[in-house]
């Protein structure tokens, strides 16, 4: 999740993972409208999950 902000130019607040939820609180630029990001951030992890 981290690398993926990262890419995206977000700045990363606050992040707690458990093995049920996630939490992730960031600042982002204008770069990037945060529905974007929601749906870009929902897409990766749900293929990480699946994978694991």
């Amino acid at each position: 999740m981290r690398t993926l902000c990262e890419y995206k130019e977000v700045k990363v607040e606050e992040l707690n993972i458990q093995p049920d939820h996630r939490c992730l609180v960031c600042s982002l630029t204008l770069k990037v409208s945060i529905s974007d990001f929601k749906g870009i951030l929902k897409g990766k992890t749900a293929i990480m999950v699946c994978k694991n």
